[in-house]
């Protein structure tokens, strides 16, 4: 970590895509880790799906500058009005741009919300103020680039919230003031970067949390005012890094706190 991205577009039709795009994915010391073709898609055409109330699946797609600011601009709606997004889907997709990929003030609702292996470009990613209250929200083995990633004010009411295995590169990771439900919420394995990681402020409810054998690189790590409901809290086996660790005036009432085998340092 850092990865390479490499893009190979092609005129080779892709399911029901006209275009294709080749994603080849290496790590820092050159080594192959994957390699996938995916349909090219208008940002727009996504657009007009919402317009018409469908369901918005982007799954094996590529898709340049998604922007929910940038669509509601084009339809006048008010910047801050909350859009719905029943079953919204984006597994093994990737989102880039030289614009900042914008999904804020949006209700993701039905059955499922997945970014399952989604690729996030580098440019900066923002779920400010959204709500997540599909019945699952599933954003294990995700890649955010280099940009920030923030999740502030964002609201996690599934009942399973699965962050797993999920790469964060050089971006800060902003969770602050997030609201989580009593439901299982899992950060296992997470690689969080270099970033800053901010946790502040954040609302967990009384299910079990998981942060176990996470690595959070040099960047400040901060779970001040934390309010981590009665669940167990589990961060053994994780790597926190030089960088400055704030849990203070964190709240972990009842539960079962555990930092075995944990490293700092």
């Amino acid at each position: 970590m850092p990865t390479h991205i490499a893009l190979e577009f092609s005129d080779q039709s892709f399911e029901d895509c006209k275009s294709s795009v080749i994603i080849s994915i290496t790590d820092l010391h050159g080594r192959h880790q994957e390699r996938v073709r995916l349909g090219v898609v208008l940002a727009e055409t996504m657009y007009d799906r919402i317009d018409k109330g469908e369901v918005v699946n982007l799954d094996m797609r590529y898709v340049k500058d998604f922007s929910l600011k940038k669509y509601r601009r084009s339809r006048k709606i008010v910047e801050d009005e909350e859009l719905e997004l029943r079953d919204f889907s984006a597994s093994w997709a990737y989102f880039d741009g030289v614009e900042p990929t914008d999904l804020i003030h949006v209700r993701f609702t039905g059955s499922s919300t997945s970014f399952t292996h989604c690729l996030f470009g580098d440019c900066p990613l923002s779920f400010f103020n959204s709500k997540f209250h599909a019945d699952i929200t599933d954003f294990s083995l995700s890649h955010f680039g280099a940009g920030v990633a923030n999740f502030q004010y964002a609201e996690f009411k599934s009942k399973s919230i699965n962050f797993d295995h999920a790469i964060f590169e050089t971006g800060d990771v902003h969770f602050v003031n997030c609201e989580f439900g009593d439901c299982k919420v899992s950060f296992r394995e997470v690689n969080f970067g270099e970033g800053k990681v901010d946790f502040h402020y954040t609302r967990f409810g009384d299910g079990p949390i998981t942060f176990d054998k996470c690595i959070f690189g040099g960047g400040e790590v901060s779970f001040k005012r934390v309010d981590f409901g009665d669940g167990k809290v589990d961060f053994k086996r994780s790597h926190f890094g030089d960088g400055e660790i704030d849990f203070s005036e964190a709240d972990f009432r009842q539960g079962k706190v555990i930092f075995r085998s944990a490293i700092f340092g």
